[in-house]
């Protein structure tokens, strides 16, 4: 009876021991998988207008930042909905125009992106 006893004692310590380093890891997943967006910063994506792509003498950059709390676009501070979307309209010259996109995320984390657009022939 007593080695009954003493035999449930240790399957109820080794899985005590297992639930408690599972509970450990799956903290530790968490606060890992949260601390990730500290180090990686914003992330920017533009729709348009394409790298390298000819525009009329209006264009409308638009695109996505994920993690990010505030976007410019050539120095413009730019609003973003839920979805982290932004749309900017931009006057182009004649030729090659750079367009920046800036993003800052809440930590100060900082990204740019450039994007080089042909602006409308002079006529």
């Amino acid at each position: 009876m007593r080695r009954i006893q003493s035999t449930n004692r240790s399957y109820f310590l080794i899985l005590k021991r297992v639930a408690l380093v599972l509970g450990a890891l799956g903290v530790l997943t968490y606060i890992i998988f949260h601390l990730q967006n500290l180090f990686t910063g914003p992330e920017i994506s533009i729709i348009s207008p394409q790298n390298g792509g000819a525009a009329t003498s209006l264009a409308t950059v638009a695109g996505t930042a994920e993690r990010a709390e505030q976007v410019t676009i050539n120095g413009n501070r730019v609003f973003m909905d839920a979805q982290k979307r932004f749309s900017f309209p931009i006057l182009l010259l004649p030729g090659y125009n750079v367009v920046t996109v800036h993003a800052v995320d809440r930590f100060g984390k900082e990204k740019t992106e450039h994007v080089t657009v042909i602006g409308p022939a002079l006529q």
